[in-house]
């Protein structure tokens, strides 16, 4: 089936791989992967149009998936300039933050798995009782308290292999933080089980509280048996600045 793309779609399918390109489909909210979809749809990768069929078997999706996800991703790089609305701001926001984590990569920030690994194994509790997936968590960074609004993931680097399957080399599971007044604290069954931090892969944990950027720095179980983790300043690679905020 053959498809009709508006001209700023062509306009960006003309230069599908520039760097422009993505840094622009990032800040609509398009991830990498569905932005190749479109762009084997549309015949840009390979020279030919691929079939929905094919590309939900290449990413291993029902059609109708890959069909909402074509959708969604051709009407929003279609769409009116968004920057004046509220979640279009936050788009444009993050899409900055992830292209600073790609030039200024983060050189202390622990695996995402030391945190995990306090709810898998009882003993690094301290005798805490063992928190398990249905206890509670809190993120202390700058003296204030924070906790977790959403999760990204960002790959360090990616790359393609013959059947169109990404081959990474780790990155950043980033939590976008909102201050946590009220000690609401999260749900770690939620925030690491269903919340998008894939705790199985090499990814690092990044935390953005307020516009900078902190890491994992130590531990402590309250008598609530909740874990509280103390956060400091992210260290940049080739920058002297820490927690340094995107302009």
């Amino acid at each position: 089936m053959s498809r009709k793309y508006t001209e700023e779609l062509h306009a960006l399918l003309d230069k599908w791989e520039s760097k422009e390109t993505i840094d622009f489909v990032e800040s609509k909210g398009v991830a990498r992967r569905n932005w190749r979809m479109l762009c084997l749809e549309a015949g840009m990768v390979d020279g030919r149009p691929w079939k929905q069929c094919e590309i939900a078997r290449t990413f291993r999706l029902s059609v109708a998936r890959v069909s909402a996800i074509l959708k969604t991703v051709r009407a929003r790089l279609s769409e009116p300039d968004e920057g004046r609305t509220a979640l279009g701001m936050t788009r444009k926001y993050r899409a900055g933050r992830y292209r600073f984590l790609k030039d200024h990569p983060i050189v202390n920030a622990s695996s995402v798995m030391k945190v995990v690994l306090m709810f898998r194994d009882p003993s690094r509790t301290k005798g805490a009782g063992g928190l398990g997936w249905d206890g509670s968590i809190e993120f202390v960074a700058g003296g204030k308290r924070w906790r977790v609004m959403s999760v990204g993931r960002r790959q360090r680097k990616i790359y393609w292999d013959a059947d169109h399957h990404p081959m990474c080399s780790g990155g950043y599971i980033v939590f976008w933080m909102e201050e946590d007044s009220q000690g609401l604290g999260n749900n770690v069954g939620k925030l690491f089980l269903g919340g998008g931090a894939n705790c199985t892969r090499p990814y690092q944990l990044v935390l953005d509280c307020g516009g900078v950027f902190w890491v994992v720095d130590s531990f402590n179980v309250t008598a609530g048996n909740r874990l509280v983790v103390r956060l400091k300043p992210a260290e940049h690679a080739g920058s002297e600045t820490m927690g340094r905020r995107q302009a």
